[in-house]
């Protein structure tokens, strides 16, 4: 997971303290997974005791899914993304290079394979997960989308549906390389163009002409 970035306000030392414990878990938990991950070493790459970590986070499950959050907020469900000031094409164009930038990141590949890996033990980091990412973003898009309709510049008889084929469409041959560990150097040349044609696809099955 990356670093969270700081915000442009002057944070409390509470603030600072909390920043510091999600940077050290977003580390922590890409180097050594889920249950190798304590506590008393986030606690020390943050510099803080472990007592603190526990004061801002209850669990270590927590902590993992807060981390997701924000992650997830930074990139993909902020206001910068989907704005209905914007034309379809650009928003669409934008909401996926956002989304493949962050599921393809070493951080993105790296929660994925944890909570793959821990979906058996534990159950509920792929269920956290799922809601805090995956279902958090379709119901932004298809919220968008719903809007659109109301607005008679596209025609979706079911935007949920509509939402996760945009999503699972996006994905592609660059997720698959990413998953697998496959450093193959073409996979981003031609990232662009696909997505160009991924969103030329989409409008054309949903866009009123």
């Amino acid at each position: 997971m990356t670093a969270v970035k700081p915000r442009t306000r002057t944070r409390t030392r509470s603030e600072e303290k909390r920043c510091s414990i999600m940077n050290a878990a977003a580390t922590t938990f890409t180097q050594q997974g889920y249950d190798a991950a304590s506590m008393a070493v986030i606690a020390e790459r943050a510099g803080v005791s472990k007592q603190t970590v526990y004061s801002h986070f209850g669990s270590k499950k927590e902590l993992f899914v807060v981390c997701i959050q924000s992650r997830t907020q930074e990139t993909v469900l902020n206001e910068a993304v989907l704005s209905p000031e914007g034309g379809i094409r650009e928003e669409l164009s934008n909401l996926a290079h956002r989304f493949l930038a962050l599921i393809n990141s070493p951080e993105g590949v790296g929660i994925m394979r944890i909570c793959t890996a821990q979906a058996d033990r534990h159950p509920e980091l792929a269920e956290a997960f799922y809601d805090a990412g995956p279902k958090k973003l379709n119901l932004k898009l298809k919220r968008y989308l719903d809007d659109k309709v109301a607005a008679g510049e596209l025609t979706i008889p079911n935007s949920d549906h509509a939402a996760w084929q945009f999503l699972s469409m996006l994905q592609g041959e660059s997720k698959l390389c990413a998953n697998l560990g496959i450093r193959k150097a073409t996979r981003n040349r031609g990232l662009s163009a696909y997505i160009d044609s991924c969103v030329d696809v989409f409008l054309a099955a949903y866009q009123r002409n």
